[in-house]
C-alpha cells in the first residue's frame, strides 16, 4: 500500500511541477500574443502586420511572477486539480477539472487586477493567459495522465490483487479492476474452476487460473498478493481463508450477492454498524432532465446536418442494391416508461426477413439475410444514423439502454430479475453497454442489463458526453461488430 501511496504522489509531484513551468510560460506567451506580435511579424518576418507597443513592458509581469504562479497554484489545489482521478475514463474528468481551475485562477487573477494597481492588467493579456493556460495545462496533464495509465497498467503503483472465485461476481470484480486501473488494482490471477460459466466479455481472454481452493497456502506463498478477493464463497470457509490470508500479510476482502444484491440498484449503508441494503427510488431533477434533453436535441440537430450527405450516400446504395424494398425500416422498440415507438434505421435486410421465422436476434456468424453492403452497414452501425430522427422527435436518447422490441422484452422479464428498470429513462443509440461489448453483448441480456442498471443509477451529462466519445473511437475501430 505505501508503494501505491508513493506512486500516486510521485504524479501528483510531476503536475505539481509541470504547472510551476507551464504557468510563467503562459504568462509570457499572452503578453508576447498581446504586445509583441506585431513586432514579430514587422521586424522578423518583414510583414506589415499588428501594431508595436512602445510603452508596455514585460518587467511588471515578470515582477508578479511568482505571485501569480502561487495564487494559481493554490487555486489548482483547491479546485481538486491534485486529487487521484480514476473511474470512467478519468482523463476527461481531469480535463473538466483543469477547465474549471484555469478559469476560477483567471478570474481571481482578473480581481487581483483591480484590488492592486501594481499588477498588470491588461484584459487582452488576461484572455489570452485563460485559453493558453487551458490549452497547455490540458495537453501537460494528458501527456502525465497517459504516462501514469501505462504504468498502473503493467502493474506499477498497483497493489496485486488475487480474486478467489469464478462466478459471475468475481468476473464483475476482474473486470472492474481491468477496465480501470486507476483503481490500484492490479489482477493477477483467480483460484475456483475455470469452467464454472461463460467468461464475461472484458475478460474472456484475460482469465487466469492458479489452481482449486485447497492450493491456497501454496499460491499465496508463491505470488503474494497484497490483497486476497473472496466471491461468493461458502460463509465456513471464511474463517480458514481469512487466517491464512493474515499469514501471509495479505488483506482479505470479502464479496457476496447476499450483500451486494445487485448494486446497480442498490446501495449498501451502515446502520449503526449493520450493514442494510437500500434499493433506492429512481428519479432525476428537472434540471438535469433538462440538461440530457438539450444534449439530445442539439446533438441530433448536429449530427442530422453533418451526416445528411452520408444519409443520401446511403439512400442511394440501398435503393440500387434491394429496389424492391424501402430504404428505412421502422420496428417497434419498448421506450420510457414501457410505451412503444417506431425506431428508424436504415434497411440491411430483405423485405420481409422474418416473414417465416418471426422474431429472431442478428446472428453473429452466418448471417444470411442482408442485402448487399448491408453486413458493412451494419458493422460500421450507419444503419443506426437515422435515429437521430427519434432523438429529435423525444422518443430517444443520444445515450441509454438500446430499446428492445416487445416480444424479446415479455421474453427477458420473464427470465431476467430487474430488466423492466430499463425503461425508467429514454432507450438510447448508444449506451453504456454499447461501449462494454457491443454487438457481443445482443445475445446475452443477462450480461448487458447489468450494463444497463449500472448506467441509470450513475448517470450524469458527463457521463453521456464520455460514453459518446467512447462510442466515436469503437465504431472507428470497428470492435465486436456484426
Amino acid at each position: 500500500m505505501k508503494i501505491a501511496n508513493r506512486f500516486r504522489q510521485k504524479y501528483t509531484i510531476y503536475r505539481i511541477i509541470s504547472d510551476s513551468i507551464l504557468i510563467p510560460i503562459t504568462v509570457v506567451t499572452a503578453y508576447f500574443l498581446k504586445f509583441k506580435i506585431g513586432w514579430f511579424f514587422q521586424n522578423i518576418l518583414s510583414l506589415q502586420f499588428g501594431r508595436i507597443y512602445q510603452q508596455a513592458q514585460i518587467e511588471p509581469y515578470l515582477s508578479e511572477m511568482w505571485v501569480i504562479t502561487v495564487l494559481w497554484i493554490a487555486t489548482f489545489y483547491f479546485m481538486g486539480m491534485y486529487r487521484q482521478f480514476s473511474g470512467v475514463m478519468p482523463e476527461v474528468d481531469e480535463w473538466v477539472t483543469v477547465v474549471k481551475g484555469v478559469s476560477m485562477a483567471t478570474i481571481e487573477l482578473m480581481a487581483f487586477t483591480f484590488i492592486y494597481k501594481s499588477f498588470p492588467g491588461s484584459r487582452f493579456v488576461i484572455g489570452y493567459i485563460w485559453i493558453l493556460g487551458i490549452g497547455l495545462l490540458l495537453i501537460s496533464r494528458t501527456i502525465i495522465f497517459q504516462y501514469e495509465l501505462n504504468a498502473l497498467r503493467r502493474g506499477k503503483g498497483s497493489q496485486p490483487t488475487l480474486v478467489i472465485g469464478n462466478t459471475e461476481l468475481a468476473q464483475d470484480i476482474i473486470e472492474k479492476m481491468l477496465l480501470f486501473p486507476t483503481l490500484g488494482l492490479q489482477y493477477i490471477g483467480s483460484i475456483g474452476n475455470p469452467d464454472t460459466i461463460d467468461s464475461n466479455y472484458h475478460v474472456k481472454d484475460r482469465l487466469i487460473f492458479f489452481g482449486p481452493l485447497e492450493k491456497l497456502p501454496q499460491i499465496l506463498s508463491q505470488h503474494r498478493p497484497e490483497i486476497a478477493i473472496l466471491a461468493d464463497y461458502e460463509h465456513s470457509k471464511i474463517g480458514q481463508i481469512r487466517t491464512l490470508c493474515t499469514s501471509f500479510d495479505t488483506e482479505l476482502r470479502v464479496v457476496s450477492k447476499d450483500t451486494s444484491v445487485m448494486t446497480s440498484i442498490a446501495r449498501i449503508e451502515e446502520f449503526d454498524g449493520i450493514p442494510i441494503t437500500r434499493f433506492y427510488h429512481y428519479a432525476q431533477s428537472p434540471m438535469a432532465l433538462l440538461a440530457k434533453a438539450t444534449l439530445d436535441r442539439v446533438g441530433a440537430l448536429i449530427g442530422l446536418a453533418i451526416l445528411s450527405p452520408v444519409f443520401l450516400i446511403i439512400a442511394f446504395i440501398i435503393k440500387r442494391v434491394s429496389p424492391t424494398g424501402p430504404i428505412f425500416f421502422s420496428q417497434d422498440r419498448v421506450g420510457l416508461n414501457g410505451t412503444l415507438f417506431p425506431m428508424i434505421k436504415f434497411r440491411t435486410m430483405i423485405p420481409d426477413a422474418e416473414a417465416h421465422s418471426g422474431p429472431v436476434m442478428v446472428k453473429e456468424k452466418n448471417e444470411t439475410r442482408y442485402i448487399k453492403y448491408g453486413a458493412f452497414l451494419r458493422k460500421t452501425s450507419l444503419d443506426e444514423l437515422p435515429q437521430l430522427i427519434n432523438v429529435l422527435r423525444g422518443e430517444m436518447s443520444l445515450v441509454g439502454p438500446r430499446p428492445e422490441r416487445p416480444f424479446f422484452v415479455t421474453q427477458f422479464t420473464d427470465t431476467i430479475p430487474h430488466f423492466p428498470l430499463r425503461h425508467l429513462v429514454k432507450g438510447g443509440i448508444t449506451g453504456w453497454a454499447q461501449i462494454n461489448g457491443r454487438s457481443a453483448l445482443t445475445n446475452r441480456p443477462d450480461h448487458k442489463i447489468k450494463y444497463d442498471l449500472y448506467y441509470i443509477k450513475n448517470w450524469t451529462l458527463l457521463l453521456d458526453i464520455k460514453i459518446l466519445l467512447k462510442t466515436i473511437w469503437i465504431v472507428l475501430r470497428r470492435e465486436d461488430a456484426y
